[in-house]
């Protein structure tokens, strides 16, 4: 039975937060505007704690809530950290001392996972230490890349007992992050670029003056934005099967249409795999699936199919770049404007007496980039350094340590994941992740065959292939997003079930 912490626990909680919180404000940027990410990852650090012994799934929805807000970082003496990462600690030690302690031994069976994971983890750091141009900022991205893979341990021992209803708080978290993306959306349609200097061009759009403008809303950048979303859509997919609430239906389309503003062809691939994994594992334990199941199956595969074409053509209109400023709703006046940036303000002036008439401004549209010529331009590179230590890696971040984008004149990156794990990790520690990820897999399968909540089951796998294929367009292991779902798919797989919960079937023979 749950227990909950005494009142003297509770002041120390209380006072362990207000001293991070202060001590990260001093450590940190101390302008004013460093205290609002502070107050919310410090916060939520204090509910999860808060919440652990007594509804450590709550605890769980918010870590992953406040790990969806990737947008925002702290800075800190050690470089910058994400927002759900004090979470992540603060629920470790509100584990250790929880008057309700979870049985450590149901990690058992996750052994083979924990150390593919580890091996991966622990070629990263040893290439980091021996040749990394930049030990320390290699180590310290291998320090965070740890510290997001242990939140998937947290989020395994947190939903141990019970992960019935955790589903609900990611639906809850890709809500929130859909509506914030088509609020941008609508912003930038009605207002456009900014126009005063030293701002954004728009509030959560990338690319805002290019004629093809991305949204990433409330995430670091439109991959991560878009990705997140498909991932999450599948567990909307699962309850458009079962017998959800209105709400949870509405949000496959609304989250699809969000999808289609983040203009990612990564993320369109990912919910495509994410789906035929979701669909292959809920009806593992069938031969053959009726003709009922398969007509279900693909009215609501046509209902995402539908809203993502419907996204699609919205963002065509809303997500439109390089505008004339003579358009309806056009707030040109100072600050806003439905038209690219003008760089150039019109200069009044006079020659030889006779006044001469300003100037138009000149209007630079950016064109869009061609990213698929910028990962692959980066291959011949990578390869060529790996030459070097093709066994456990070249340390991680080091790319950009070696080489510099001219075009934005900073250090480089790879956005191929797969390429990046080689490159940073080696042939050793790349076979130790695929084979983690593949275990992980594998225990999902296996326990959908022998259990009745296999449509979560399903989602949670199609929403881990969903990412790793999305990533394939970026390099976002470090973020805590993917190891979480894990941790709470493996939970799901594993906990005990009750048949008094009665959970239904999602396809139903």
């Amino acid at each position: 039975m749950n227990q909950d912490w005494s009142r003297g626990q509770r002041v120390l909680i209380a006072a362990a937060a207000t001293a991070a919180a202060t001590a990260l404000w001093l450590t940190g940027d101390r302008s004013a505007g460093s205290l609002a990410p502070i107050l919310l990852s410090i916060g939520a650090a204090t509910a999860v704690a808060w919440l652990v012994p007594s509804r450590p799934v709550v605890a769980f929805g918010i870590l992953f809530l406040v790990a969806t807000l990737s947008r925002w970082t702290l800075e800190t003496s050690l470089g910058n950290m994400r927002l759900e990462q004090p979470a992540i600690v603060a629920g470790f030690v509100a584990l250790l001392l929880s008057p309700s302690r979870l049985d450590l031994r149901r990690l058992r069976p996750l052994w083979p996972i924990g150390v593919s994971f580890g091996l991966y983890l622990a070629c990263l750091g040893l290439s980091s230490v021996l040749f990394a141009p930049d030990r320390a900022d290699s180590l310290r991205m291998t320090f965070w890349t740890g510290l997001s893979i242990s939140g998937g341990v947290l989020g395994f021992l947190l939903l141990a007992r019970g992960s019935e209803r955790v589903t609900e708080w990611i639906c809850v978290s890709g809500q929130v992050q859909a509506l914030a993306g088509i609020v941008c959306a609508v912003l930038f349609f009605t207002l456009g670029p900014v126009l005063v200097a030293g701002s954004d061009p728009a509030p959560g759009i990338s690319l805002a003056v290019s004629p093809l403008p991305k949204l990433f809303g409330l995430s670091w950048e439109p991959n991560i934005y878009a990705s997140l979303l498909a991932a999450i859509v599948i567990f909307g997919f699962d309850k458009l099967l079962s017998r959800g609430r209105i709400a949870d239906k509405i949000l496959v389309p609304v989250m699809a249409v969000a999808i289609a503003l983040g203009v990612t062809r990564g993320a369109y691939f990912g919910l495509a795999a994410g789906l035929v994994v979701y669909a292959l594992f809920a009806a593992a334990p069938r031969r053959l699936w009726a003709r009922r199941t398969v007509a279900r199956v693909g009215i609501r595969g046509a209902v995402v199919t539908g809203s993502l074409l419907v996204g699609l053509v919205v963002a065509s209109v809303l997500m439109r770049g390089g505008r004339p400023p003579t358009k309806p709703l056009d707030f040109s006046q100072p600050g806003w404007g439905r038209a690219a940036i003008p760089v150039a303000p019109a200069q009044p002036g006079s020659t030889g007496g006779t006044a001469v008439t300003p100037a138009a401004p000149v209007v630079v549209v950016i064109p869009p980039p061609d990213t698929i010529a910028f990962r692959l331009a980066r291959v011949p590179d990578a390869l060529d350094d790996l030459s070097h230590s093709l066994l456990i890696g070249l340390g991680a971040n080091s790319f950009g340590q070696r080489h510099t984008d001219v075009s934005q004149n900073a250090p480089d990156h790879l956005a191929i994941l797969a390429l990046a794990a080689v490159y940073e990790s080696g042939v050793l520690g790349a076979a130790g992740l695929a084979v983690g990820f593949g275990l992980v897999l594998w225990m999902l399968f296996k326990s959908t065959r022998r259990r009745t909540n296999r449509g979560t089951i399903a989602a949670y796998a199609g929403a881990v292939v969903c990412l790793l294929v999305a990533y394939q367009a970026t390099n976002a292991l470090n973020f805590s997003l993917i190891w979480l779902l894990t941790g709470a798919g493996l939970a799901a797989a594993t906990e005990p079930v009750d048949p008094s919960e009665g959970l239904s079937e999602p396809l139903p023979g």
